[in-house]
């Protein structure tokens, strides 16, 4: 042991190990890598369940908030235009939902087609063209 351990143990206060001891290695594992694996019908099922569910929330939603309309009518509440306000919110972000989960169901499909025809839908997809016009000059030049 040298010098530096020994005046290191003492001044921490804990025993040097001696330089005999073996260390233990530990071999790291890394984890396994899952390969990528092709989209089934049972994610076309989730989307259809998904869009079932939320299309059902807003049929129920819509015939509550006729109720809740009327309520808040014949009472003339702030506390019941309230609820009919938030009924409207919730049934309005479940509508938007709906939509996003049509938008991610197009854009999966298009995906599985370009994977599978991966030469005919790349030569097909437009080129978008950005002009960008600079002027150079003075504002009596811009003027004229």
């Amino acid at each position: 042991m040298s010098k530096i351990d020994n005046a290191l143990s003492s001044v921490f206060g804990v025993e040097s190990i001696p330089a005999s001891s073996k260390v233990n290695i530990v071999e790291y594992n890394p984890p396994e890598v899952v390969p990528y694996s092709e989209p089934t019908v049972e994610d076309d099922a989730e989307f259809d369940e998904v869009q079932e569910t939320i299309e059902n929330l807003i049929d129920k939603g819509t015939t509550a908030l006729e109720s809740l309309t009327d309520i808040a009518v014949a009472e003339e509440s702030p506390r019941a235009f309230e609820v009919l306000n938030t009924m409207l919110g919730t049934i309005s972000d479940l509508s938007m939902k709906l939509v996003e989960l049509e938008e991610r169901k197009v854009k999966l499909k298009k995906l599985r087609r370009e994977l599978s025809n991966p030469t005919e839908e790349q030569d097909a997809t437009p080129h978008t063209v950005n002009n960008s016009v600079v002027f150079v000059g003075t504002t009596d030049d811009l003027h004229d």
